[in-house]
Protein backbone atom coordinates (compact mmCIF):
# COMPACT_ATOMS: atom_id res chain seq x y z
CA UNK A 1 0.00 0.00 0.00
CA UNK A 2 3.07 2.32 0.87
CA UNK A 3 5.36 3.97 -1.25
CA UNK A 4 9.36 3.82 -0.63
CA UNK A 5 11.05 6.07 2.44
CA UNK A 6 12.84 5.84 5.25
CA UNK A 7 11.70 6.84 8.69
CA UNK A 8 13.52 10.35 9.44
CA UNK A 9 13.00 12.30 12.43
CA UNK A 10 15.48 14.83 12.47
CA UNK A 11 12.60 17.32 11.02
CA UNK A 12 12.12 20.54 12.58
CA UNK A 13 9.74 20.00 15.68
CA UNK A 14 6.56 21.07 14.06
CA UNK A 15 2.90 20.99 14.54
CA UNK A 16 1.43 21.88 17.81
CA UNK A 17 -2.25 19.97 17.66
CA UNK A 18 -5.59 22.26 19.30
CA UNK A 19 -4.29 25.77 17.91
CA UNK A 20 -5.95 28.07 15.81
CA UNK A 21 -5.91 27.83 11.77
CA UNK A 22 -3.50 31.13 12.37
CA UNK A 23 -0.58 29.57 14.38
CA UNK A 24 -1.11 26.62 12.23
CA UNK A 25 0.00 28.90 8.88
CA UNK A 26 2.82 30.53 11.08
CA UNK A 27 4.27 27.18 11.73
CA UNK A 28 3.82 26.28 7.75
CA UNK A 29 5.74 29.86 6.88
CA UNK A 30 8.52 28.31 9.57
CA UNK A 31 8.80 25.43 7.16
CA UNK A 32 8.36 27.07 4.22
CA UNK A 33 11.37 29.45 5.14
CA UNK A 34 13.68 26.49 6.60
CA UNK A 35 15.69 26.52 3.56
CA UNK A 36 16.81 29.10 1.05
CA UNK A 37 13.81 30.78 1.27
CA UNK A 38 13.42 34.27 -0.31
CA UNK A 39 11.84 37.04 1.37
CA UNK A 40 9.43 37.45 -1.47
CA UNK A 41 7.87 34.24 -0.59
CA UNK A 42 7.73 34.94 3.32
CA UNK A 43 5.23 37.80 2.47
CA UNK A 44 3.12 35.59 0.55
CA UNK A 45 3.00 33.18 3.23
CA UNK A 46 2.33 36.04 5.36
CA UNK A 47 -0.93 37.07 3.40
CA UNK A 48 -2.04 33.30 3.42
CA UNK A 49 -2.02 33.47 6.87
CA UNK A 50 -4.00 36.83 6.77
CA UNK A 51 -6.93 35.51 4.33
CA UNK A 52 -6.82 32.12 6.75
CA UNK A 53 -7.52 34.54 9.97
CA UNK A 54 -10.69 36.25 8.25
CA UNK A 55 -12.05 32.87 6.96
CA UNK A 56 -11.70 31.66 10.49
CA UNK A 57 -13.35 35.42 12.19
CA UNK A 58 -16.32 35.04 9.33
CA UNK A 59 -16.93 31.14 10.24
CA UNK A 60 -16.98 31.86 13.94
CA UNK A 61 -19.22 34.44 13.12
CA UNK A 62 -21.57 33.01 10.79
CA UNK A 63 -21.11 29.11 9.78
CA UNK A 64 -24.40 27.79 11.07
CA UNK A 65 -23.20 24.04 11.84
CA UNK A 66 -20.54 23.01 14.56
CA UNK A 67 -17.37 21.83 13.48
CA UNK A 68 -14.02 20.60 15.13
CA UNK A 69 -10.98 22.62 14.81
CA UNK A 70 -8.73 20.03 14.60
CA UNK A 71 -9.96 18.41 11.54
CA UNK A 72 -10.07 22.43 10.02
CA UNK A 73 -5.96 22.60 10.85
CA UNK A 74 -5.42 18.90 9.05
CA UNK A 75 -7.36 20.03 6.26
CA UNK A 76 -4.96 23.20 5.81
CA UNK A 77 -1.83 20.94 5.85
CA UNK A 78 -3.34 17.98 4.02
CA UNK A 79 -4.08 21.08 1.38
CA UNK A 80 -0.56 22.97 1.43
CA UNK A 81 1.29 19.60 0.70
CA UNK A 82 -1.22 18.72 -2.00
CA UNK A 83 -0.10 21.86 -3.68
CA UNK A 84 2.94 20.02 -4.60
CA UNK A 85 1.06 18.41 -7.45
CA UNK A 86 2.99 15.01 -6.12
CA UNK A 87 0.80 12.10 -5.41
CA UNK A 88 3.62 10.74 -3.64
CA UNK A 89 4.09 13.46 -1.10
CA UNK A 90 1.36 13.69 1.58
CA UNK A 91 1.03 14.65 5.08
CA UNK A 92 -0.20 12.50 7.42
CA UNK A 93 -2.34 12.87 10.98
CA UNK A 94 -1.43 11.17 14.02
CA UNK A 95 -3.34 8.36 13.46
CA UNK A 96 -2.34 7.94 9.92
CA UNK A 97 1.18 8.04 10.64
CA UNK A 98 0.35 5.25 13.29
CA UNK A 99 -0.66 2.95 10.53
CA UNK A 100 2.53 3.98 8.23
CA UNK A 101 4.61 2.59 10.95
CA UNK A 102 2.61 -0.71 12.13
CA UNK A 103 2.70 -1.54 8.09
CA UNK A 104 6.10 -0.80 7.64
CA UNK A 105 6.66 -3.29 10.56
CA UNK A 106 4.97 -6.08 9.30
CA UNK A 107 1.62 -6.34 11.43
CA UNK A 108 -1.19 -3.95 11.45
CA UNK A 109 -4.82 -4.35 12.69
CA UNK A 110 -7.24 -4.85 9.85
CA UNK A 111 -9.01 -7.19 7.94
CA UNK A 112 -6.01 -9.41 5.77
CA UNK A 113 -6.32 -7.83 2.29
CA UNK A 114 -3.86 -6.04 -0.38
CA UNK A 115 -5.60 -3.42 -1.78
CA UNK A 116 -4.95 -1.02 -5.17
CA UNK A 117 -7.06 1.56 -6.71
CA UNK A 118 -9.59 0.49 -9.59
CA UNK A 119 -10.36 3.65 -11.52
CA UNK A 120 -12.40 1.34 -14.23
CA UNK A 121 -15.20 -0.02 -11.58
CA UNK A 122 -14.44 3.21 -9.13
CA UNK A 123 -13.61 1.22 -5.82
CA UNK A 124 -10.48 -0.18 -4.44
CA UNK A 125 -9.55 -3.56 -5.96
CA UNK A 126 -8.47 -6.49 -3.49
CA UNK A 127 -5.03 -8.06 -5.13
CA UNK A 128 -4.54 -10.95 -2.41
CA UNK A 129 -6.29 -11.98 0.61
CA UNK A 130 -4.11 -12.79 3.52
CA UNK A 131 -4.41 -16.41 4.30
CA UNK A 132 -6.07 -17.01 7.99
CA UNK A 133 -7.12 -13.21 8.12
CA UNK A 134 -10.76 -12.02 8.59
CA UNK A 135 -11.20 -11.12 4.97
CA UNK A 136 -10.06 -14.72 3.79
CA UNK A 137 -12.43 -16.22 6.67
CA UNK A 138 -15.74 -14.24 5.41
CA UNK A 139 -15.52 -15.36 1.51
CA UNK A 140 -13.17 -12.40 0.10
CA UNK A 141 -11.50 -12.95 -2.81
CA UNK A 142 -8.72 -11.35 -4.96
CA UNK A 143 -10.58 -9.02 -7.91
CA UNK A 144 -13.15 -8.37 -5.44
CA UNK A 145 -13.80 -4.48 -6.02
CA UNK A 146 -15.29 -2.90 -2.94
CA UNK A 147 -17.50 -0.10 -3.61
CA UNK A 148 -18.42 1.09 -0.44
CA UNK A 149 -17.30 0.89 3.53
CA UNK A 150 -19.56 1.03 5.94
CA UNK A 151 -22.51 1.90 3.55
CA UNK A 152 -20.14 5.10 2.13
CA UNK A 153 -19.50 4.89 -1.71
CA UNK A 154 -15.54 5.38 -2.37
CA UNK A 155 -14.15 8.21 -3.26
CA UNK A 156 -10.67 8.06 -5.34
CA UNK A 157 -10.10 11.48 -5.44
CA UNK A 158 -8.02 10.67 -1.99
CA UNK A 159 -6.69 6.82 -2.04
CA UNK A 160 -5.68 6.27 1.37
CA UNK A 161 -8.35 7.90 2.96
CA UNK A 162 -11.14 6.70 1.28
CA UNK A 163 -9.19 3.09 1.85
CA UNK A 164 -8.28 4.11 5.87
CA UNK A 165 -11.69 3.08 7.32
CA UNK A 166 -10.96 -0.82 6.68
CA UNK A 167 -8.37 -0.24 9.26
CA UNK A 168 -9.21 0.45 12.74
CA UNK A 169 -9.22 -1.28 16.86
CA UNK A 170 -9.00 -4.77 17.15
CA UNK A 171 -11.97 -6.58 17.25
CA UNK A 172 -14.19 -3.60 15.71
CA UNK A 173 -16.35 -4.53 12.87
CA UNK A 174 -16.11 -3.33 9.24
CA UNK A 175 -18.69 -3.69 6.63
CA UNK A 176 -17.52 -3.95 2.71
CA UNK A 177 -19.62 -3.78 -0.10
CA UNK A 178 -18.27 -6.16 -2.78
CA UNK A 179 -19.06 -6.10 -6.27
CA UNK A 180 -18.14 -9.67 -8.19
CA UNK A 181 -19.31 -10.36 -11.59
CA UNK A 182 -21.28 -7.90 -11.20
CA UNK A 183 -23.23 -8.31 -8.21
CA UNK A 184 -22.74 -6.47 -5.05
CA UNK A 185 -22.97 -8.18 -1.40
CA UNK A 186 -21.88 -6.63 1.92
CA UNK A 187 -19.84 -8.58 4.27
CA UNK A 188 -19.22 -7.86 8.09
CA UNK A 189 -15.60 -8.25 8.79
CA UNK A 190 -14.27 -8.04 12.73
CA UNK A 191 -10.66 -6.21 12.80
CA UNK A 192 -7.98 -8.13 13.94
CA UNK A 193 -3.98 -8.11 14.29
CA UNK A 194 -2.45 -9.08 10.71
CA UNK A 195 0.78 -10.38 10.74
CA UNK A 196 1.87 -9.87 6.92
CA UNK A 197 3.07 -12.80 4.85
CA UNK A 198 4.80 -11.19 2.25
CA UNK A 199 6.30 -14.15 0.59
CA UNK A 200 4.72 -17.30 -1.14
CA UNK A 201 7.16 -19.64 -2.05
CA UNK A 202 7.07 -23.07 -3.91
CA UNK A 203 8.96 -25.92 -5.83
CA UNK A 204 7.60 -26.15 -9.15
CA UNK A 205 8.30 -29.06 -12.19
CA UNK A 206 12.01 -29.51 -13.41
CA UNK A 207 13.15 -28.30 -10.25
CA UNK A 208 12.01 -24.80 -10.93
CA UNK A 209 11.62 -22.88 -7.55
CA UNK A 210 8.97 -19.99 -7.40
CA UNK A 211 8.72 -17.21 -5.18
CA UNK A 212 6.35 -14.55 -4.76
CA UNK A 213 6.81 -11.62 -3.01
CA UNK A 214 3.81 -9.29 -2.97
CA UNK A 215 5.78 -6.13 -1.07
CA UNK A 216 8.75 -4.54 0.23
CA UNK A 217 9.16 -4.34 4.18
CA UNK A 218 11.54 -4.55 7.03
CA UNK A 219 9.70 -8.59 7.75
CA UNK A 220 9.68 -9.32 4.13
CA UNK A 221 13.00 -9.58 3.90
CA UNK A 222 13.73 -12.57 6.22
CA UNK A 223 10.91 -14.10 4.71
CA UNK A 224 12.57 -13.85 1.28
CA UNK A 225 15.55 -15.26 2.09
CA UNK A 226 14.47 -17.91 3.85
CA UNK A 227 12.43 -19.29 0.73
CA UNK A 228 15.53 -18.52 -1.22
CA UNK A 229 17.41 -20.70 1.04
CA UNK A 230 14.68 -23.59 1.49
CA UNK A 231 14.27 -23.89 -2.27
CA UNK A 232 18.14 -24.55 -3.16
CA UNK A 233 18.54 -26.78 -0.42
CA UNK A 234 15.84 -29.01 -1.68
CA UNK A 235 17.58 -28.86 -5.59
CA UNK A 236 16.15 -25.68 -7.09
CA UNK A 237 17.74 -25.49 -10.74
CA UNK A 238 16.54 -22.76 -11.39
CA UNK A 239 14.29 -20.01 -9.96
CA UNK A 240 10.99 -17.44 -10.36
CA UNK A 241 10.98 -14.71 -8.43
CA UNK A 242 7.28 -12.59 -9.14
CA UNK A 243 6.14 -9.23 -8.51
CA UNK A 244 3.35 -8.94 -10.06
CA UNK A 245 1.56 -5.84 -8.89
CA UNK A 246 4.00 -5.41 -6.23
CA UNK A 247 3.65 -1.61 -5.51
CA UNK A 248 7.12 -1.50 -4.15
CA UNK A 249 7.67 -0.79 -0.24
CA UNK A 250 10.62 0.12 1.68
CA UNK A 251 13.58 0.98 -0.06
CA UNK A 252 16.28 -0.76 2.05
CA UNK A 253 13.90 -3.89 1.92
CA UNK A 254 14.65 -4.46 -1.53
CA UNK A 255 18.17 -3.32 -1.08
CA UNK A 256 18.42 -6.04 1.78
CA UNK A 257 17.01 -8.57 -0.78
CA UNK A 258 19.50 -7.51 -3.35
CA UNK A 259 22.44 -7.72 -1.34
CA UNK A 260 21.88 -11.09 -0.44
CA UNK A 261 20.78 -12.32 -3.79
CA UNK A 262 24.12 -10.50 -5.33
CA UNK A 263 27.81 -11.07 -5.51
CA UNK A 264 29.54 -7.34 -4.16
CA UNK A 265 28.95 -4.64 -6.80
CA UNK A 266 26.37 -1.71 -7.26
CA UNK A 267 22.62 -2.42 -7.04
CA UNK A 268 21.58 1.28 -7.54
CA UNK A 269 22.21 4.68 -6.49
CA UNK A 270 19.83 8.00 -5.65
CA UNK A 271 20.15 11.36 -6.40
CA UNK A 272 18.90 14.30 -4.28
CA UNK A 273 17.60 17.50 -5.27
CA UNK A 274 20.85 19.07 -5.21
CA UNK A 275 22.71 15.95 -7.32
CA UNK A 276 24.28 14.72 -4.31
CA UNK A 277 24.62 11.05 -5.40
CA UNK A 278 24.50 7.82 -2.87
CA UNK A 279 25.30 4.30 -3.95
CA UNK A 280 23.89 1.01 -2.64
CA UNK A 281 26.09 -1.59 -3.32
CA UNK A 282 25.78 -5.55 -2.40
CA UNK A 283 29.07 -6.12 0.03
CA UNK A 284 28.74 -9.37 1.53
CA UNK A 285 30.54 -10.89 -1.84
CA UNK A 286 28.30 -13.93 -1.83
CA UNK A 287 26.41 -15.48 -4.77
CA UNK A 288 22.96 -16.77 -3.74
CA UNK A 289 21.98 -16.63 -7.76
CA UNK A 290 24.48 -19.13 -9.14
CA UNK A 291 21.14 -20.53 -10.77
CA UNK A 292 19.32 -19.17 -14.12
CA UNK A 293 16.10 -16.85 -12.68
CA UNK A 294 13.31 -15.23 -14.31
CA UNK A 295 11.77 -11.75 -12.60
CA UNK A 296 7.62 -11.87 -13.56
CA UNK A 297 7.13 -8.26 -13.97
CA UNK A 298 3.43 -6.20 -14.90
CA UNK A 299 1.95 -2.91 -15.48
CA UNK A 300 1.39 -2.76 -11.69
CA UNK A 301 5.14 -3.45 -10.70
CA UNK A 302 6.37 -0.24 -9.43
CA UNK A 303 8.93 1.59 -7.27
CA UNK A 304 11.28 -0.82 -5.29
CA UNK A 305 10.24 -3.88 -7.76
CA UNK A 306 11.42 -1.53 -10.37
CA UNK A 307 14.64 -1.20 -8.71
CA UNK A 308 15.01 -4.62 -8.25
CA UNK A 309 13.95 -5.74 -11.67
CA UNK A 310 16.60 -3.20 -12.71
CA UNK A 311 19.33 -4.13 -10.74
CA UNK A 312 18.86 -7.92 -11.50
CA UNK A 313 18.66 -7.43 -15.47
CA UNK A 314 21.74 -4.67 -15.70
CA UNK A 315 23.90 -7.03 -14.05
CA UNK A 316 23.08 -9.43 -16.13
CA UNK A 317 21.49 -12.00 -13.21
CA UNK A 318 17.80 -12.33 -14.49
CA UNK A 319 15.39 -12.19 -17.35
CA UNK A 320 12.78 -10.12 -17.26
CA UNK A 321 8.97 -11.78 -18.14
CA UNK A 322 5.57 -9.69 -18.46
CA UNK A 323 4.92 -6.60 -19.42
CA UNK A 324 6.13 -3.19 -18.99
CA UNK A 325 6.55 -2.25 -15.61
CA UNK A 326 4.72 0.81 -14.09
CA UNK A 327 7.38 3.40 -13.99
CA UNK A 328 8.14 4.98 -10.56
CA UNK A 329 11.41 5.85 -10.41
CA UNK A 330 11.34 8.18 -7.41
CA UNK A 331 12.04 8.07 -3.50
CA UNK A 332 10.17 9.11 -0.51
CA UNK A 333 11.25 9.75 2.69
CA UNK A 334 8.94 9.93 6.26
CA UNK A 335 9.98 12.45 8.92
CA UNK A 336 8.08 12.56 11.97
CA UNK A 337 6.52 16.61 13.55
CA UNK A 338 7.07 15.81 16.71
CA UNK A 339 3.56 15.78 17.73
CA UNK A 340 2.49 12.57 16.16
CA UNK A 341 2.07 13.35 12.56
CA UNK A 342 4.00 12.75 10.18
CA UNK A 343 4.84 14.30 6.56
CA UNK A 344 6.59 12.34 3.33
CA UNK A 345 7.11 13.69 0.79
CA UNK A 346 9.72 12.90 -2.61
CA UNK A 347 13.49 13.81 -1.94
CA UNK A 348 15.47 11.51 -4.67
CA UNK A 349 15.25 9.91 -8.11
CA UNK A 350 16.93 6.44 -7.80
CA UNK A 351 18.77 5.29 -10.78
CA UNK A 352 19.87 1.33 -12.12
CA UNK A 353 23.37 0.33 -12.54
CA UNK A 354 23.12 1.21 -16.17
CA UNK A 355 22.39 4.84 -15.11
CA UNK A 356 18.73 4.47 -16.00
CA UNK A 357 16.11 6.61 -14.52
CA UNK A 358 12.94 4.89 -15.17
CA UNK A 359 10.73 7.53 -13.89
CA UNK A 360 7.70 7.48 -16.51
CA UNK A 361 9.41 5.07 -19.07
CA UNK A 362 9.20 1.40 -16.68
CA UNK A 363 11.27 -1.36 -17.42
CA UNK A 364 10.56 -3.54 -20.69
CA UNK A 365 10.74 -7.34 -20.26
CA UNK A 366 13.13 -9.15 -22.26
CA UNK A 367 9.94 -11.56 -22.93
CA UNK A 368 6.80 -10.21 -23.66
CA UNK A 369 3.69 -11.70 -22.60
CA UNK A 370 0.09 -10.51 -22.10
CA UNK A 371 -1.85 -11.74 -18.83
CA UNK A 372 -5.30 -13.80 -20.11
CA UNK A 373 -7.52 -12.68 -17.52
CA UNK A 374 -10.03 -14.91 -18.93
CA UNK A 375 -8.18 -18.11 -18.93
CA UNK A 376 -7.11 -17.72 -15.80
CA UNK A 377 -10.71 -17.97 -14.62
CA UNK A 378 -11.50 -20.71 -16.87
CA UNK A 379 -9.27 -23.37 -15.56
CA UNK A 380 -6.22 -21.52 -13.78
CA UNK A 381 -3.75 -21.04 -16.65
CA UNK A 382 -1.30 -18.16 -15.81
CA UNK A 383 0.25 -17.60 -19.16
CA UNK A 384 3.12 -15.35 -17.99
CA UNK A 385 3.87 -17.58 -15.09
CA UNK A 386 4.02 -20.35 -18.21
CA UNK A 387 5.73 -18.23 -20.58
CA UNK A 388 8.45 -17.98 -17.11
CA UNK A 389 8.19 -21.43 -16.88
CA UNK A 390 9.26 -22.27 -21.01
CA UNK A 391 11.91 -20.31 -20.98
CA UNK A 392 13.77 -21.75 -18.03
CA UNK A 393 12.66 -25.10 -19.25
CA UNK A 394 14.89 -24.43 -22.66
CA UNK A 395 17.80 -23.08 -21.22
Amino acid sequence: MYDDYEVKKSFKKGLISGIVPVLIIAVLVNILVYRNMTSKRIEVAKSTATKISKIKELIDDKYLFDYKQGDMENAIIKAYVSGLGDPYSEYYTEEEFKKIGESAAGSYCGVGIYITKDEKDRGIKILQVIEGGPAEDAGLKAGDIITAINGNEIDLTDFDEASSPIMGKEGTKVTVTILRDGVKKDYELTRSVIEQKYVRYSMLDNNIGYVYLAQFTVSSIEQFENAVSDLKENGAKSIIFDLRDNPGGVLNGAVSILDYLLPEGLIAYVEDKYGNRNDYKSTDGTDELDIPCVVLVNENSASASELFTGALKDRGYATVVGKKTFGKGIVQSLFALGDGSGLKITVERYFTPNGVCIHGTGIEPDIDVEYDKDKFYEDGTDTQLDAAIEYLENL
